[in-house]
């Protein structure tokens, strides 16, 4: 039989829930058990011999969650990922664990924490850059029969503001797909990332037909050149998006960001991502008739981040 003691324990808020590390005397793969409600305690009596010689304090939960730690195997140092978890709730937790595949007796102290709301700050970054039009684009196709088929034969427009969209004029076929920057160089790589959206005003939405504004992967570089609008087209992971009834000409609106979103942020560097819409080249219904196009106004599309202090 195996036993294991632990040595010391940690516990830190992050962005979703908390993170324990634990450390032990000897390598041993552990499970975190973690409760809301606070552990039972009665006193047990211990007979010798059928004769009641002491009582001893026993503990139980009632019920339950496990958590596995993320190391593979038998470790010493054991890290887990408590989430989600939300603000001002308590748990109460303990370790429990196998070594060499057997599960051993040993246990640890049971621990109460209360995860806390953190202090948060608010850093706006605006676009980058603002009224050159360097930067955003739009994508026309002389390929007539498009659906299903990335862009062709293409031709850049310059705009100055990030535009998305498609339709029809004369004969040709119009793709609006924008790229937006953002200098996030400044940004404390020891600040969690809690939330963010991108905050912006319409210049122009029109559309007959539904669809989502989206934001997909930044796939540039600087400058951009004609390629990076086409290689959006093979974007295909959503960052953020609104649909086109939340658009609304001239009024400020915010986009949620989620997580895969905020994970693209890139301390220390630029952040880039692209837009274009969930109707794109291989879903038009009628792109003789369909004519969509949501385009921010130039100078007001700002990246808000909420940073944990």
């Amino acid at each position: 039989m195996y036993y294991w003691y632990l040595r010391e324990q940690t516990a830190t808020v992050t962005a979703t829930g908390v993170q324990v590390v634990a450390v032990t005397n000897v390598a041993c793969h552990l499970w975190l058990r973690w409760s809301t409600e606070k552990t039972g305690k009665h006193m047990d009596a211990v007979l010798r011999r059928g004769m009641v010689t002491r009582e001893v304090p026993r503990f139980c939960v009632v019920s339950y969650n496990d958590v596995e730690q993320e190391e593979e195997g038998n470790t010493i140092t054991h890290t887990f990922l408590v989430t989600p978890w939300p603000y001002c709730e308590t748990r109460w937790y303990y370790l429990w664990g196998t070594m060499y595949g057997e599960a051993t007796p040993s246990e640890s102290p049971i621990f109460e924490y209360h995860r806390e709301e953190p202090a948060i700050s608010e850093v706006i970054i605006p676009c980058w850059p603002t009224g050159s039009g360097r930067l955003h684009a739009r994508v026309s196709s002389d390929y007539e029969c498009p659906n299903g088929a990335p862009l062709v034969n293409n031709y850049v427009g310059i705009a100055y503001y990030p535009v998305a969209g498609h339709r029809y004029v004369s004969y040709k076929h119009w793709t609006y797909r924008g790229v937006t920057i953002f200098d996030t160089t400044a940004l404390d790589p020891g600040k969690a990332i809690l939330s963010g959206v991108f905050r912006t005003e319409w210049y122009n939405a029109t559309w007959p037909t539904a669809f989502n504004l989206c934001a997909v992967e930044g796939r540039f570089e600087t400058p951009v050149v004609l390629h990076d609008y086409c290689d959006l087209y093979y974007a295909d992971t959503i960052y953020a998006f609104i649909a086109c009834d939340d658009m609304e000409t001239g009024v400020e609106k915010d986009i949620a960001i989620n997580a895969a979103g905020l994970a693209q942020i890139n301390r220390g560097g630029w952040t880039k991502f692209g837009w274009r819409t969930s109707l794109d080249i291989a879903h038009w219904t009628n792109p003789s008739k369909e004519h969509l196009e949501a385009a921010f106004s130039d100078g007001k599309l700002k990246l808000i981040l909420q940073l944990q202090t």
